[in-house]
């Protein structure tokens, strides 16, 4: 069942900010290796010891600047913290464009979930393409599964189990559930459901 975007938001509000995060991966049940920072690295990367208001607008400096690592940070607190995924966007945007590795997985994400913003497998294709090309395990083993279900791209198996194997070869610890998972659906098309819920 999807939680409403708004669900996260009045969580967030009432949690400690280096809980924040952890509490939107567990809620959207994408904390499983999806994402290459945890809620630590987040709050070490992002914030530090500063409150969220002081480290964003340092970030928006920096970013303005063009250094990449503050434009992902400065979405993602305009997201997780500020609430503001209007804002969020753009920064995330930039920083994607500009080769970070988790913006695109975080935009991918958002697009094929549809939090936030309307669902759009195309889009979260498009940023999983991102991903994979800016060298995100992740991005590419969720790229792989919209090319088995055939959303938002053609229906490819072939070309999953492929990104299956490049994600497995880059480091995601998930991808070889998901090439155990990719046979047992074509022996035994249900028996590989519960790999996909518990892994992706």
């Amino acid at each position: 069942m999807r939680i409403p975007f708004s669900s996260y938001f009045s969580i967030f509000s009432s949690v400690h900010t280096h809980q924040f995060i952890l509490a939107w991966f567990v809620l959207g049940g994408i904390l499983s290796g999806s994402l290459l920072f945890a809620a630590g690295s987040f709050q070490e990367d992002c914030l530090g010891k500063s409150p969220a208001g002081i480290a964003l607008q340092s970030h928006l400096v920096a970013a303005k600047s063009g250094k990449v690592d503050s434009m992902f940070c400065a979405g993602a607190i305009h997201l997780y913290v500020q609430h503001d995924i209007n804002k969020a966007l753009p920064w995330l945007e930039k920083a994607a464009n500009a080769g970070d590795k988790r913006a695109p997985l975080v935009l991918g994400i958002l697009y094929e979930k549809g939090n936030g913003v309307p669902e759009n497998p195309a889009t979260a294709a498009k940023w999983y393409q991102k991903g994979m090309d800016n060298g995100n395990p992740a991005a590419v083993r969720r790229l792989a599964e919209l090319y088995r279900l055939g959303l938002g791209v053609p229906h490819d198996e072939a070309k999953a189990r492929e990104l299956l194997d490049k994600a497995a070869t880059l480091g995601d610890k998930a991808a070889p559930k998901f090439i155990e998972k990719h046979e047992q659906d074509r022996l035994h098309p249900k028996a590989g459901q519960s790999i996909k819920e518990e892994a992706y």
